[in-house]
C-alpha cells in the first residue's frame, strides 16, 4: 500500500476480513474485494446460488457510531458502485442482494467480536 493506514482503516480491514471468512464458511464465494469505482469501494462482493451478495461492512468498538454508519447518500453510492460492477462482469441480469454485516468488539483487542447481519438494508 506504501501509505500508513489509520486506526479506523486498520479496523475496518479487521472487520472485513472477519466477514469474508464468515462469508466463506457458509457457503458463499468472494467474488471481490475492495472493488473500486470511481463512486468509491465496495467492501466485498460475494457469490451464492448464482447471485452477487454486496456486503457492506461496519466495525465498532462499543457499538459506538450505529446509527449514523449507513446513511442515504452511502447507500445510493453503494447502489451505484453495485451496477458499475455487474457492468465490468457482464452480469447486469443476475440475481443480487445487499447485506450490512455490523461487526461489533467489546474493546480493540476483542478476539470474537459479534457479527450482525442485517439482509436488504434499504
Amino acid at each position: 500500500m506504501g501509505l500508513l493506514m489509520t486506526h479506523g482503516q486498520t479496523l475496518g480491514r479487521y472487520g472485513e476480513e472477519l466477514v469474508a471468512g464468515h462469508l466463506e464458511r457458509r457457503g458463499c464465494r468472494i467474488a471481490a474485494r475492495n472493488f473500486s469505482s470511481p463512486m468509491g469501494e465496495l467492501d466485498i462482493v460475494a457469490e451464492r446460488t448464482g447471485s452477487f451478495i454486496f456486503v457492506e461492512v461496519k466495525t465498532r468498538i462499543g457499538g459506538e457510531g450505529l446509527c449514523q454508519a449507513l446513511g442515504y447518500a452511502q447507500i445510493k453510492r453503494l447502489q451505484k458502485m453495485a451496477q458499475a460492477f455487474l457492468q465490468q462482469a457482464h452480469a447486469e441480469d443476475r440475481d443480487y442482494l445487499f447485506w450490512v454485516y455490523y461487526v461489533l468488539m467489546r474493546h480493540a483487542r476483542d478476539r470474537n467480536p459479534r457479527l450482525i447481519r442485517i439482509q436488504e438494508p434499504f
